[in-house]
């Protein structure tokens, strides 16, 4: 459950929050791959004990498509490996073409910092937004290039 204090509120992704109740559900989730299952449900399930991990490729994404427009001003993330390479954006206008996502407007959120988690070995990785950008889509993906890699993500919290 979700309650707010002060002016904003952190939450998992299934709940958006601010001053007072909200709620944004996710609609779709989209992944370049998965490996074993591990579908990007994963991400977003409210445990930090289950994360999504992409096939190994080039460039390993996964978009979250939210059922409403959202303003989301910092995204927080656990068990993101060498969080450098990694990009997150606030989206909108998009399209599914086969396993990609085509969209007309996208904003970029900015790697901030790395925190360490109380619960795990794992570090929570945080990207700031700077002002609130407006989407409807959020996009993780790793910075194309010729390393071939993986995404693993354990657990996803979004400022708004």
């Amino acid at each position: 459950m979700c309650r707010a204090r002060g002016t904003l509120s952190l939450c998992i992704l299934m709940l958006f929050c601010s001053t007072g109740w909200t709620g944004t559900e996710i609609q779709e989730i989209y992944e370049s791959s998965y490996y074993n299952n591990n579908d990007g449900l994963l991400a977003v399930d409210n445990s930090t004990n289950t994360c999504f991990e992409s096939g190994r490729e080039r460039a390993p994404w996964l978009a979250l498509n939210m059922a409403a427009l959202t303003s989301v001003k910092g995204v927080f993330i656990q068990g993101l490996l060498a969080p450098m390479g990694y990009s997150v954006s606030v989206m909108t206008g998009c399209d599914r073409i086969g396993r990609s996502l085509n969209c007309r407007v996208t904003q970029h959120c900015v790697y901030q910092d790395v925190m360490p988690t109380w619960e795990s070995h794992d570090t929570y990785v945080t990207f700031d937004c700077g002002r609130s950008l407006n989407g409807t889509h959020i996009n993780i993906a790793a910075v194309e290039n010729k390393i071939v890699k993986k995404l693993r993500l354990c657990d996803i919290q979004f400022m708004v």
